[in-house]
This record gives structure tokens, sequence and C-alpha cells, in this order.
């Protein structure tokens, strides 16, 4: 079951990867982990179980 939660300090490593190949592409920018620390009240994640499944 797919829970929405506020993003922690935690998180920031995995919510990085999961948008690793859309930073390669060009799509996106990257983000260092200082800017997202910056925002982590902005973010919500979708977790299923312990796992990020999006944000």
């Amino acid at each position: 079951m797919v829970k929405l939660v506020k993003a922690t300090l935690h998180d920031i490593p995995a919510m990085q990867e999961m948008v690793t190949s859309e930073v390669k592409d060009g799509i996106i920018l990257e983000r260092n982990e200082d800017e997202v620390a910056t925002n982590i009240r902005s973010y919500v994640l979708a977790k299923d179980g312990e796992k990020i499944v999006g944000y």
C-alpha cells in the first residue's frame, strides 16, 4: 500500500537516486544535497513500505 509522507533529511540520497537518469538525460537539473535539504519541507514522498516510489 502506497502512503504519502513528509520527506526527511534521511530521504535525500534515495530521492536523488530516483532522478539520476533524468539528470543525465538533461530533462531536469541536478540539485545537490544542500539544495534539497533547504527545501525538504516542500517535498511529499510516496512510499510503498519503506521504499520511495515517487515524490
